[in-house]
């Protein structure tokens, strides 16, 4: 089975964002960063997943490229039933952190479909 990947490329603009170029989060480009304080959070509203029917769903991950020490930022899974179980980035420097698996995260799809895929935002928090 292919792997397919998508990123998230939207923000909840004036919401939860972070305070300092928080576009920079969602343009997939992995040479531009977004930052904030310790204690803030991002919240991440869509992805680029057309909701294609490829096949079934056997594992979804999600991964962060940035500058992370010291495990300084949770990831937090929504899905429409809410929140999934809070994930930690290990330490990179300008590269991929390891993949996080939240295929049964808590209130994840018991069997996903890709209208899962479509509707998952995800809660970025700067731990610090």
């Amino acid at each position: 089975m292919a792997t397919v990947t998508y990123y998230f490329n939207a923000y909840d603009e004036g919401g939860l964002e972070w305070a300092y170029s928080p576009e920079l989060m969602v343009d997939g480009d992995t040479g531009t960063d977004a930052y904030d304080n310790v204690g803030s959070h991002q919240l991440l509203t869509d992805n680029t997943c057309g909701g294609t029917d490829l096949g079934k769903i056997t594992k979804v991950e999600i991964r962060l490229h940035g500058q992370i020490t010291d495990d300084e930022v949770e990831v937090t899974p929504i899905f429409t039933g809410g929140d999934g179980d809070v994930h930690y980035s290990n330490s990179v420097i300008h590269k991929w952190t390891n993949y996080m698996d939240i295929t049964s995260d808590t209130n994840a799809p018991a069997t996903w479909s890709w209208a899962n895929v479509v509707s998952l935002d995800c809660d970025i928090r700067n731990t610090g």
